[in-house]
């Protein structure tokens, strides 16, 4: 390592890396001021956090480029048409980063290559032509079903798979995303961690959820608890009560809410203005603007995000009229590049640049038991109505095919 210089820049030649520009979204490749060097391992501070990286995968100065036999390499798991991934990847690409972008479809044809061998208490291997130990990022954003048509073909696909990519590091780790989703678990984590979070019933016993509307006076919204659009309540409609479970919450008079969405710590907050009780319902009829996110309301949201064991989530908020920012839920893979063409607010780079680091969150308890889990998606649609026109989303189901029935965003995964 050289000295460093008096604009806190290294001056020695091959180990030289710049410091960010103007603000520390300003630059998302891995343009990091370097504090110290030990062995094989350089850490770098970023937003009064600190990160390691493999000294040998790291790109070096001023060229965005990463050189050698260990330069760094991101997994993108997902499906062709998904526009997110076309965003983050092009940042990517920018920042000189290997890309590989893997159709779960394409290994259930085995048409992209899987290999592992665990010797000597190691595990090596390759996803994709790719060193495991060149992996320095997995984000697992939309993944197709795996195109078997037997079931345990598909079982052992999952197994396998998942079990050799489970020990890599996930932006966020899909067994930590699918108990982050459990409705009744992230309504109790987020009051434990100390926000605004309206009085919830969940029963399949109708007189029980009547007797909270009675006593709310008639405002209360009902919440499918596996999707997210929401309805007022029908007393006089019993025949949903016979069929399933339901989730009674306080309604929160408001058209006004607050899509936050939260990467390593960071908050990028838009404040949706919509006509309807569910913003979902007609997101193009909304009108969004960036906000900043209060103290009393970013302190718990971190703390959330620590229990839930996430890096990156998209949490919905209702403001009342008193400002008061109410937790409705948390999305740990929700949509955000609508709020970013809206906005101007900075996730695809932000999102670049996390997966180029080892994030300041807990590592996943999945990270010391390596569990098999790789969820994938039937229906890959992303921001219908507010995909960019010509964009193949507008005219296919995700795979290529047709699909001129697509209906407007109101049962998407958001």
């Amino acid at each position: 390592m050289g000295e460093m210089s008096n604009d806190g820049n290294n001056t020695a030649g091959e180990d030289e890396f710049p410091r960010p520009a103007s603000g520390p979204m300003d630059k998302p490749t891995a343009d990091w001021y370097v504090q110290h060097t030990d062995g094989q391992f350089q850490a770098f501070q970023r937003d009064r956090k600190w990160y390691l990286h493999p000294r040998a995968s790291l790109p070096r100065a001023g060229t965005g480029k990463a050189e050698g036999p260990m330069s760094p390499v991101v997994l993108i798991l997902t499906h062709p048409a998904d526009v997110h991934a076309d965003a983050v990847q092009a940042h990517l690409d920018t920042a000189g980063v290997e890309v590989r972008r893997i159709d779960t479809a394409a290994l259930g044809a085995l048409a992209t290559p899987v290999t592992a061998h665990f010797r000597d208490g190691a595990l090596t291997g390759d996803v994709a032509g790719a060193s495991l130990a060149r992996v320095v990022g997995v984000w697992h954003r939309r993944p197709s079903e795996f195109a078997v048509a037997d079931e345990a073909d598909r079982a052992e696909l999952q197994a396998g798979v998942g079990g050799i990519l489970a020990g890599l590091p996930y932006l966020n780790h899909p067994a930590d995303m699918a108990v982050a989703g459990l409705k009744p678990y992230q309504l109790t984590a987020a009051g434990r961690s100390g926000l605004l979070v309206p009085e919830t019933m969940i029963s399949t016993v109708r007189p029980v959820a009547s007797a909270m509307s009675i006593r709310l006076g008639g405002a209360v919204v009902v919440k499918p608890i596996s999707r997210l659009i929401a309805g007022l309540v029908d007393e006089n409609d019993r025949s949903g009560w016979e069929r399933a479970i339901h989730l009674t919450q306080q309604r929160i008079a408001t058209t006004r809410h607050v899509r936050l969405t939260v990467l390593d710590g960071t908050m990028f907050a838009a404040l949706i203005e919509s006509p309807h009780l569910d913003w979902r319902r007609e997101p193009e009829a909304c009108r969004y603007h960036a906000v900043d996110t209060p103290n009393e309301v970013a302190g718990p949201v971190r703390h959330l995000m620590a229990l839930l064991r996430l890096r990156y989530a998209a949490l919905d908020f209702a403001v009342d009229g008193h400002g008061r920012w109410w937790f409705l839920e948390v999305n740990p893979n929700g949509q955000w590049l609508w709020i970013e063409h809206a906005t101007g607010l900075p996730i695809a780079a932000a999102v670049a640049t996390a997966l180029q680091v080892t994030g300041p969150c807990p590592q996943p308890m999945s990270a010391t038991a390596p569990r098999a889990h790789l969820t994938t998606v039937h229906e890959p649609l992303d921001d219908p109505g507010l995909v960019p026109q010509g964009h193949p989303m507008h005219s296919t189901n995700g795979t290529g095919a047709a699909n001129p029935g697509a209906q407007p965003a109101t049962t998407t995964d958001c």
